[in-house]
């Protein structure tokens, strides 16, 4: 069985103006429900930061916009406020094919600076996400993610490249909760942030004017009822980025 930070899953995403968005809400209510995260904020929209790391010469950019099927991101993320939140995650996005797998192993925010710049390992223990009806931890020096992202940073010598920053409405399926509907609004970026920047609001560059990215995430296969809603809303798959979005705009835009 694949845990929650081993995931492997499949991703449609398309473009929706924002004034569509109340259709497709509504044709979705009898099988979607707000997730816990959305459940819990006042307008059920919580807010995503993510740092992407990239070589010098963009190479996990480019190997997006040259449409290669084996790929793959590393982004530290973290969630709301600075003061609302002491925990970050680190990610490995893969994508192989149309299958999509994300490694994940959250860390304290402090610790950030000394992985992601310092790159070294840093001791204590955090809470595992594997065993969150638990108390057992991990070590976070002596994890397989870390190592795996540790190695990356090393070997293409990654640098943090872009701050990409949005809220998102999250649903979840009412008959099977694995399969989740989102959308995300108010898209922005900074070019080359520091670790510090990535609970900025200051000089974002917004990239989806009047536009929303609706995502449709399931395991193994499509349910009928979320395909029936793709081919009656006009959902296709598109290819749609965020970080080489923030890329064209905050960078090459600007050059």
């Amino acid at each position: 069985m694949d845990s929650p930070l081993n995931i492997k899953r499949y991703e449609i995403k398309h473009y929706v103006d924002l004034e569509q968005m109340p259709r497709i809400r509504e044709y979705l209510t009898p099988y979607i429900k707000l997730d816990p995260y959305s459940r819990v904020r006042k307008d059920g929209n919580y807010t995503v930061r993510s740092v992407y790391f990239d070589s010098a010469s963009l190479d996990f950019y480019y190997e997006k916009m040259d449409g290669l099927k084996i790929r793959k991101k590393l982004r530290v993320r973290t969630y709301n406020e600075q003061d609302s939140i002491n925990i970050a995650f680190l990610e490995i996005k893969r994508r192989y094919e149309k299958v999509i797998v994300k490694e994940r192993l959250k860390i304290p925010l402090d610790s950030m600076e000394r992985i992601c710049i310092d790159r070294e390992k840093p001791n204590g223990q955090v809470l595992s996400d594997e065993f969150r009806s638990s108390s057992r931890y991990l070590n976070i020096g002596n994890n397989h993610v870390l190592d795996k992202f540790l190695y990356n940073l090393d070997h293409k010598d990654l640098r943090p490249t872009l701050l990409v920053t949005y809220e998102r409405e999250a649903y979840i399926g009412i008959m099977d909760e694995k399969v989740r509907v989102t959308f995300d609004k108010n898209v922005r970026s900074q070019i080359f942030p520091s670790m510090d920047d990535i609970f900025s609001e200051d000089d974002l560059t917004y990239v989806t004017d009047g536009l929303a990215i609706v995502e449709f995430k399931f395991d193994n296969y499509m349910p009928t009822w979320l395909r029936k809603a793709a081919y009656q809303l006009n959902i296709r798959a598109q290819s749609i980025s965020k970080y080489c979005m923030g890329i064209h705009e905050c960078h090459f835009n600007k050059l």
